[in-house]
């Protein structure tokens, strides 16, 4: 490895890329950390954010979408701002405000025209059917909302889905999110114990208003796929249960799970920080030294059916017993498949069809 870009580079990648063509000095550009000789690496500070976003060009999916199948699928990607107004722990958004910290404001929002044009763009020139908004957390002000459901609905009129945070969601805001289109809503839940939530994630909402920010999307038939941690440092079986429950308790329509890792882990004693030992993805095994591991890895992969069928709950305790950790995972992934498939509010076509059959065969053997 030369040379690592480092944070937003809308301005510094340019400088580095004309610099790189014509073979003259790039080891004083903003943003990179540049490998000058064996041993010696100049780290550069990141250039100032971008304040206006609205400036910025729209992302070149030209040159994305040279690729067939990320052209034909008709469900895209869109992102309304950068960044985030939140604090949990175990966010990268953490060091992301302390990286850019006096360089500007790091949660900043596009304009609705602004978005809207993108798509609208977006839209007359490729297959569009369904969008994910991807933002860290969707909708910055009831204002914008409302300005982005009137030209949404005006120039796209497609379904799309969203990540939102509960307890923020308001009854009008759940309306207007459905007026727009919205489908489906990822909205991370977490830990189902307060404790947890507050002190270890720095997530400082309850339960109450979790539940209600659940009511009022189900009121307005937008599905809810919550995002959920277990094995969270410190955390007993009893805890990670809490996560169950709550979802169930929030009628969710399918609980995404993983297994927890953050600094603290190694701060205190739970994982050496040996990279090596990290698994491939935060799915499949925790390296987290807990009392309960064993139990609370079956559980994160037996979370998505608990929480679909709740009658499977008074039977966990005989469920986590059983050395049938394989089986779990598969299961796990393949609910998550078959239950993300089910939702999708557009008609697949043959390839899409064979596209989502591709990933979910991926996803149940990926565990192994």
């Amino acid at each position: 490895m030369d040379t690592i870009c480092v944070g937003e580079a809308d301005l510094s990648f340019p400088e580095w890329a004309d610099r790189f063509e014509a073979q003259a000095d790039f080891a004083q550009v903003p943003n990179f950390w540049v490998k000058v000789r064996p041993g010696e690496v100049v780290k550069n500070p990141p250039a100032p954010l971008v304040e206006d976003l609205d400036t910025l060009p729209f992302p070149d999916r030209e040159g994305l979408y040279q690729n067939r199948g990320l052209r034909q699928y008709r469900m895209k990607s869109f992102i309304a701002s950068r960044g985030c107004p939140f604090a949990c722990t175990y966010c990268y958004n953490q060091l992301y405000r302390d990286l850019y910290r006096g360089r500007g404001r790091v949660w900043r929002t596009r304009s609705p025209e602004h978005l809207v044009g993108e798509i609208a763009w977006v839209k007359k020139n490729w297959p569009l059917a369904q969008l994910n908004m991807v933002d860290d957390v969707f909708v910055p002000s009831r204002s914008w909302l409302e300005k982005f459901v009137e030209l949404y609905r005006s120039q796209i009129n497609l379904p799309f889905a969203c990540i939102l945070r509960l307890d923020r969601v308001d009854d009008d805001q759940a309306r207007l999110l459905a007026e727009a289109g919205c489908r489906v809503a990822l909205a991370a839940i977490e830990s189902g114990d307060e404790r947890v939530r507050r002190e270890v994630m720095g997530r400082r909402m309850t339960n109450e208003q979790i539940l209600q920010g659940c009511e009022h999307l189900h009121r307005y038939g937008i599905k809810i796929y919550t995002q959920n941690m277990l094995g969270v440092p410190g955390e007993t079986l009893e805890e990670a249960l809490a996560t169950v429950d709550l979802n169930i308790r929030g009628r969710a329509d399918l609980a995404i799970t993983s297994l927890a890792l953050t600094q603290r882990a190694i701060a205190e004693g739970y994982y050496s920080g040996d990279v090596r030992e990290l698994p491939h993805n935060m799915t499949s095994r925790s390296v987290l030294n807990l009392p309960d591991k064993a139990k609370i890895e079956k559980l994160q992969k037996l979370t998505p059916a608990l929480v679909d069928l709740p009658v499977l709950r008074r039977y966990v305790r005989c469920l986590l017993k059983l050395p049938l950790h394989p089986l779990y995972s598969s299961l796990r992934n393949a609910w998550m498949s078959v239950k993300s498939y089910r939702d999708l509010s557009f008609r697949p076509n043959f390839r899409e069809h064979l596209e989502i059959i591709r990933r979910g065969i991926k996803y149940i053997v990926w565990d192994r």
